[in-house]
Protein backbone atom coordinates (compact mmCIF):
# COMPACT_ATOMS: atom_id res chain seq x y z
CA UNK A 1 0.00 0.00 0.00
CA UNK A 2 1.45 3.64 -0.28
CA UNK A 3 -0.07 6.85 0.34
CA UNK A 4 -1.96 8.85 -1.78
CA UNK A 5 -0.42 11.94 0.29
CA UNK A 6 2.92 12.01 0.82
CA UNK A 7 2.68 15.25 2.74
CA UNK A 8 4.60 14.91 6.41
CA UNK A 9 1.60 15.84 8.87
CA UNK A 10 1.06 15.10 12.64
CA UNK A 11 -1.20 13.03 13.37
CA UNK A 12 -2.80 11.47 16.86
CA UNK A 13 -2.85 7.84 16.85
CA UNK A 14 -4.11 6.18 20.24
CA UNK A 15 -2.83 2.59 20.70
CA UNK A 16 -3.42 0.81 23.76
CA UNK A 17 -2.76 -3.32 24.30
CA UNK A 18 -5.31 -4.79 26.80
CA UNK A 19 -4.79 -7.99 28.23
CA UNK A 20 -7.37 -10.18 29.47
CA UNK A 21 -7.85 -14.01 30.54
CA UNK A 22 -8.96 -14.27 26.82
CA UNK A 23 -6.41 -12.96 24.87
CA UNK A 24 -4.56 -9.45 24.52
CA UNK A 25 -6.93 -6.47 22.54
CA UNK A 26 -5.35 -4.54 20.83
CA UNK A 27 -6.47 -1.21 19.65
CA UNK A 28 -5.28 1.38 17.32
CA UNK A 29 -7.38 4.58 16.40
CA UNK A 30 -6.80 8.17 15.13
CA UNK A 31 -9.29 10.49 13.76
CA UNK A 32 -11.24 9.87 10.58
CA UNK A 33 -8.89 12.67 8.60
CA UNK A 34 -6.04 10.22 9.28
CA UNK A 35 -7.37 7.13 8.18
CA UNK A 36 -5.41 7.15 5.31
CA UNK A 37 -2.21 7.28 7.36
CA UNK A 38 -3.50 4.70 9.82
CA UNK A 39 -4.33 2.07 6.93
CA UNK A 40 -0.80 2.29 5.73
CA UNK A 41 0.47 1.73 9.24
CA UNK A 42 -1.15 -0.74 9.86
CA UNK A 43 -0.30 -2.91 6.08
CA UNK A 44 3.04 -1.87 6.24
CA UNK A 45 4.00 -2.67 9.52
CA UNK A 46 2.06 -4.91 11.68
CA UNK A 47 2.24 -7.91 9.00
CA UNK A 48 2.04 -10.62 11.56
CA UNK A 49 3.07 -11.50 15.29
CA UNK A 50 6.55 -10.39 15.51
CA UNK A 51 6.03 -6.95 13.71
CA UNK A 52 3.43 -6.29 15.72
CA UNK A 53 4.75 -7.25 18.92
CA UNK A 54 8.16 -5.29 17.52
CA UNK A 55 5.76 -2.31 17.12
CA UNK A 56 4.33 -2.32 20.28
CA UNK A 57 7.80 -2.39 22.14
CA UNK A 58 8.48 0.63 19.70
CA UNK A 59 5.58 2.65 21.11
CA UNK A 60 6.44 1.83 24.53
CA UNK A 61 10.31 3.09 23.71
CA UNK A 62 10.08 5.72 20.98
CA UNK A 63 6.49 7.26 21.54
CA UNK A 64 4.58 7.44 24.79
CA UNK A 65 4.81 9.10 28.17
CA UNK A 66 3.71 5.95 30.26
CA UNK A 67 3.28 2.07 30.24
CA UNK A 68 2.79 -0.66 32.46
CA UNK A 69 4.42 -4.35 33.04
CA UNK A 70 4.14 -6.36 36.22
CA UNK A 71 6.94 -5.47 38.08
CA UNK A 72 7.99 -8.95 38.24
CA UNK A 73 8.32 -8.66 34.55
CA UNK A 74 10.50 -5.94 34.39
CA UNK A 75 12.90 -7.83 37.73
CA UNK A 76 13.05 -10.41 35.18
CA UNK A 77 14.97 -8.47 32.34
CA UNK A 78 18.93 -8.42 33.06
CA UNK A 79 19.84 -4.97 34.35
CA UNK A 80 22.30 -4.12 31.62
CA UNK A 81 19.03 -4.05 29.54
CA UNK A 82 16.57 -2.24 32.01
CA UNK A 83 19.44 0.42 32.15
CA UNK A 84 19.98 0.69 28.10
CA UNK A 85 15.76 0.44 28.14
CA UNK A 86 15.81 3.49 30.15
CA UNK A 87 18.47 5.68 28.49
CA UNK A 88 15.90 5.17 25.11
CA UNK A 89 13.28 6.12 26.93
CA UNK A 90 14.78 9.35 28.08
CA UNK A 91 16.45 9.69 24.77
CA UNK A 92 15.03 12.10 21.59
CA UNK A 93 11.73 10.43 20.64
CA UNK A 94 11.72 8.43 17.14
CA UNK A 95 9.20 8.18 14.73
CA UNK A 96 5.97 5.48 14.42
CA UNK A 97 8.16 3.27 12.45
CA UNK A 98 11.37 3.03 14.45
CA UNK A 99 11.77 -0.43 15.75
CA UNK A 100 13.45 -0.69 19.06
CA UNK A 101 16.76 -2.78 19.36
CA UNK A 102 15.81 -4.21 22.42
CA UNK A 103 13.67 -6.63 24.06
CA UNK A 104 11.34 -5.24 26.27
CA UNK A 105 8.64 -8.39 26.57
CA UNK A 106 10.80 -11.34 26.42
CA UNK A 107 8.47 -14.33 27.13
CA UNK A 108 5.92 -13.10 24.39
CA UNK A 109 8.94 -12.95 22.13
CA UNK A 110 9.43 -16.22 22.51
CA UNK A 111 5.78 -17.07 22.15
CA UNK A 112 5.70 -15.48 18.75
CA UNK A 113 8.68 -17.30 17.17
CA UNK A 114 7.33 -20.53 18.70
CA UNK A 115 4.15 -19.80 16.99
CA UNK A 116 5.69 -17.88 13.97
CA UNK A 117 7.65 -21.38 13.42
CA UNK A 118 3.93 -23.79 13.11
CA UNK A 119 2.60 -20.94 10.90
CA UNK A 120 1.96 -20.83 6.68
CA UNK A 121 3.96 -17.75 6.79
CA UNK A 122 6.86 -19.24 7.99
CA UNK A 123 6.13 -22.62 5.58
CA UNK A 124 6.08 -20.29 2.32
CA UNK A 125 9.48 -18.67 2.93
CA UNK A 126 11.47 -20.45 5.52
CA UNK A 127 14.83 -18.17 4.57
CA UNK A 128 13.02 -14.84 5.26
CA UNK A 129 11.26 -16.55 8.07
CA UNK A 130 14.55 -17.58 9.79
CA UNK A 131 15.40 -14.01 9.07
CA UNK A 132 13.13 -12.16 10.88
CA UNK A 133 13.25 -14.85 13.21
CA UNK A 134 17.09 -14.10 14.40
CA UNK A 135 16.60 -10.54 14.15
CA UNK A 136 14.18 -10.73 17.30
CA UNK A 137 16.72 -13.41 18.78
CA UNK A 138 19.39 -10.66 18.84
CA UNK A 139 17.31 -8.36 20.65
CA UNK A 140 16.28 -11.53 23.27
CA UNK A 141 20.25 -12.07 23.42
CA UNK A 142 21.24 -7.74 23.26
CA UNK A 143 23.04 -6.03 26.41
CA UNK A 144 22.33 -8.93 29.09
Amino acid sequence: MELADKTVRDAEIFLTVLPTYAGTKILLCSEKANEDLLSFYVGKYLDGRLDLLAQIESWMIHQTDHWFITPSHWHSLPEPRKTALLELIFSNRSSLSSECILSVLDQARKNAISEFRMSQEYIDDVDRAEARINKDKLKLAKIN
